[in-house]
C-alpha cells in the first residue's frame, strides 16, 4: 500500500572497533518534520552497554540497562538511527511500541484560545515575546522563494496584496513587476536579518505600489496624491504623508505589524496604533490568513500569535 510517508526499517549486525556497533535501526520517513517513536515497555541493554539515538548531525539520548523502557521521544527531521553499542554477550532487547510521522503543526503549534490567561500589557507582551522569539531564519533569498513559489502561490499565480496585479511565476518573479514588502519598513529597523527575511511581515506586492508605499507609515487619507484601486497614498487629517491599503488587508497589516513590534520589540507610535487597531476589528482573521500563518511556521517555526488569538490584541494598550 502506497502511502504519501516512505518508511524504511534496517536491522543491521557489525562489529567494529573502539564503541562496538553490534545492532542497528534505521527509521526514515519522507515529508516529515519529524518522527516519533517510544520503546518497548522490556526494552534493556546489558552492563556497560548503550542504546544510542541519532539524527543525521549528532547524537540525541543514550540509555543504559532499562532506562529506555517506555521513553518516548520526538526526533525532529525525518531520520532516526538508533543502535546498541558494546555488549559482546549478546545481552539485550529493543523494540518499537509504535513509530510515526509528526506534522508540522506538532512541531509548532497554534496558539490556544486562553493559553496566556488574564495576562495583559507588558506581561503579555513579555510572554509573547517569548513565544516568538528566536524562530529559525530562513535569509532574504530562501524566504521569498518560499513566499511566491509555495506560501502565496495558487495554482501557479501570485496576488498582489495592493493592487489587482496578478503574476505567473514558480519562484522569485521580476522584481520590476512584483517585489517584496516589507509591511515593517527596512530602514525603521527591518534592515538586517533576522527582521529582512521574516515572512509574517513579507507580502507580494506590485513593484510600482511597493515604491509609492516606500516607508511611510499607515493612516486613512483623505487627500489623495496617488491612488490604485483601493490603495492610497496622501495626507491624512493630520496633514501627515500616510498610506492606505485595500479593506482586504488592513487587518493583515495591523496584525503583521503588532507581531513585528512584540517580536523585535519596536514601538509602533500612537497615532499609527490607533488606526491598527480599527483595521484589526473592521478587517478580522480569515482563512487565507490562517492557512499563511501555518505555511510560515512550518519553515519559521513560530507563529502570529494575533493570527492565531485575534483577541490579545486589545489586551495590549500600548504596542
Amino acid at each position: 500500500m502506497l502511502t504519501r510517508y516512505m518508511f524504511v526499517l534496517l536491522l543491521v549486525f557489525s562489529c567494529l572497533n573502539a564503541e562496538e556497533t553490534i545492532s542497528k535501526r534505521t527509521l526514515t520517513m519522507q515529508s516529515v518534520e519529524g518522527i516519533e517513536l517510544q520503546f518497548s515497555a522490556d526494552t534493556f541493554v546489558g552492563d556497560n552497554s548503550y542504546i544510542v539515538v541519532k539524527n543525521e548531525n549528532e547524537e540525541l539520548a543514550r540509555f543504559a540497562g532499562k532506562t529506555a523502557a517506555s521513553q518516548k521521544l520526538l526526533v525532529l527531521g525525518n531520520f532516526v538511527d538508533v543502535h546498541i553499542t558494546t555488549d559482546t554477550e549478546d545481552n539485550y532487547h529493543i523494540d518499537f511500541v509504535y513509530t510515526r510521522a509528526v506534522d508540522y503543526l506538532e512541531v509548532t503549534p497554534r496558539i490556544r484560545l486562553g493559553q496566556f490567561g488574564e495576562l495583559r500589557d507588558r506581561d503579555l507582551k513579555d510572554e509573547l515575546y517569548n513565544l516568538v522569539k528566536g524562530h529559525t531564519s530562513l535569509g532574504y533569498t530562501s524566504a521569498r522563494t518560499r513566499m511566491f513559489s509555495e506560501i502565496d502561490n495558487r495554482s501557479g499565480y501570485v496576488d498582489c496584496v495592493y493592487t489587482d496585479l496578478v503574476m505567473q511565476t514558480k519562484g522569485i518573479p521580476d522584481h520590476t513587476v512584483m517585489n517584496t514588502e516589507h509591511t515593517w519598513p527596512k530602514s525603521r529597523g527591518a534592515k538586517s536579518e533576522p527582521a529582512k527575511s521574516d515572512l509574517h511581515h513579507l507580502f507580494p506586492t506590485d513593484s510600482k505600489a511597493n515604491s509609492r508605499r516606500s516607508s511611510y507609515y499607515f493612516g486613512s487619507v483623505v487627500d489623495i496624491v496617488w491612488q490604485d484601486g483601493e490603495s492610497l497614498l496622501g495626507r491624512d487629517s493630520g496633514g501627515f504623508t500616510v498610506f492606505t491599503p485595500p479593506r482586504s488587508h488592513r487587518g493583515d497589516v495591523a496584525r503583521a505589524l503588532f507581531y513585528f513590534s512584540i517580536r523585535y520589540r519596536k514601538e509602533i507610535p500612537s497615532f499609527e496604533e490607533r488606526i491598527l487597531k480599527e483595521w484589526h476589528r473592521d478587517d478580522p482573521v480569515d482563512q487565507k490568513e490562517v492557512a499563511r500563518n501555518d505555511g510560515i511556521s512550518r519553515y519559521q517555526k513560530n507563529r502570529n500569535p494575533f493570527i492565531d488569538d485575534s483577541s490579545l490584541v486589545d489586551r495590549i494598550s500600548d504596542f
